[in-house]
């Protein structure tokens, strides 16, 4: 009797362990594009013998090239390796999430700010995950940009306290801008010596850490989801004909259902039976997740999606969370390497959301903003370009208020050169 609270305790244990790898494997689904769940689905149809693959052949669904070779995405492959790194339940899902919001560079493209509100952890927790994903091969990725993505790689081959280390540290405009010989001055060597300490030690490395990700061979885009214009109504469609259709094998379950096998046997395919039906069901609500954020993209974003503006309008993660009813970090994982197909062509549907930016007519994304800045160095005097301080004087002029330094995050952002650079080229 002594050892029975033991037993109950260890119940409960289990049943908490098969909760989270039952929701891991739901939030896994939720993150997939379309042509990496048919391969999971594969996979999942052929380790459960209770489960069959459908005679008739799926349809090839809306797919734009052909696939030569197929090839694990930077996520898959991310979250196969932090499993390995990482023991406890909030740091696994933590460092999934940061996954999955990462492009194809392999660069973060969330801030710390919104990563911590989303998933409601500390500034200090989301750096030591962060940190611990960084030197996760391939080393640097989760980096904000190529210069700490460099600098990691060079920490991890311990050349922390070497000239190459402090020049990316300390003067990584200058290497990017091709200015050896002002670096050069600057440490008292030869440009020769600093091109061969470069090509020795910075040509190895990666400014790109998810690059080795990216298939060439394997171009197919296939879009999640569909959004058209017939006369005056909009039409929403999940894609899901290119997935595979499974069923469960009917010999095993009227062998179950008549009650004859062993416990062992019985309890052994009940597992198969659950996580049948669990498949299913993840499926299912990964389709209706997708089509709750697709109707709110066709109401929110009508008039991107139909040409009439250049920039689709201000919207966030978490707005979109609230108008569904979901959590941040599942809108997150629904949007992550997703297509859209819609009048506007094949786009990311990451890129539907974009920040805003106070203007006099109102909130305007900061595409638009981006956009008008691109628009008034086109339109500059090539002897005398605009400053960034002129800028932000002429948006003014258009009813956009920002700040000088956004003005300069956007023009890197455009990769424009500053003023003096333009004048000079």
């Amino acid at each position: 009797m002594a050892s029975q609270p033991r037993i109950e305790q260890t119940s409960h244990q289990s049943q908490q362990l098969l909760m989270s790898v039952a929701m891991e494997s739901a939030f896994h689904v939720l993150q997939l594009p379309v042509s990496e769940l048919s391969h999971y689905i594969d996979e999942e149809v052929q380790k459960n013998p209770l489960l069959e693959k459908n005679l008739e052949k799926a349809a090839p669904g809306n797919a734009y090239d052909i696939p030569l070779k197929a090839k694990p995405s930077l996520y898959t492959h991310l979250v196969h390796e932090i499993s390995y790194h990482f023991e406890s339940r909030e740091e696994i899902a933590l460092a999934s999430y940061i996954a999955g919001s990462l492009d194809e560079k392999g660069f973060l493209t969330l801030s710390e700010g919104e990563v911590c509100l989303s998933q409601k952890v500390s500034i200090q927790t989301f750096r030591r995950v962060l940190n611990t994903l960084q030197h996760i091969e391939p080393l640097g990725v989760g980096s904000r940009n190529i210069q700490e993505a460099l600098l990691i790689q060079l920490k991890d081959q311990g050349k922390e306290k070497s000239i190459v280390f402090e020049i990316v540290a300390e003067h990584f405009n200058d290497l990017k801008n091709n200015k050896l010989e002002k670096i050069s001055r600057g440490y008292s060597i030869p440009v020769s010596k600093l091109k061969k300490l470069i090509n020795s030690h910075l040509k190895p490395l990666s400014p790109f850490p998810g690059h080795e990700f990216i298939d060439t061979h394997n171009t197919i885009i296939t879009p999640d989801l569909h959004i058209e214009r017939e006369d005056t109504q909009w039409t929403l469609r999940i894609e899901k004909d290119s997935l595979p259709s499974f069923q469960f094998h009917g010999d095993y379950l009227r062998v179950l259902e008549e009650d004859y096998l062993p416990g062992s046997d019985v309890d052994f395919m009940r597992r198969y039976l659950a996580a049948g039906k669990w498949l299913r069901r993840t499926i299912n609500r990964r389709e209706s997740i997708l089509r709750d954020i697709g109707l709110y993209l066709i109401k929110k974003q009508e008039a991107y999606l139909d040409g009439i503006d250049r920039a689709p309008a201000p919207m966030s993660m978490i707005e979109v969370a609230k108008a569904l009813e979901l959590s941040p970090s599942t809108v997150t994982r629904a949007v992550a390497n997703k297509y859209l197909a819609c009048p506007r062509g094949i786009i990311k549907v990451r890129e539907m959301f974009t920040q805003g930016i106070v203007s006099e007519k109102g909130v305007v994304s900061n595409q638009c903003a981006k956009d008008l800045i691109l628009q008034l160095i086109k339109e500059e005097n090539k002897a005398s370009p605009l400053s960034d301080q002129e800028l932000k004087d002429q948006m003014r002029k258009y009813g956009i208020a920002c700040a000088r330094r956004t003005i300069a995050k956007y023009r890197k952002a455009l990769q424009i050169a500053t003023a003096s650079k333009r004048r000079e080229s």
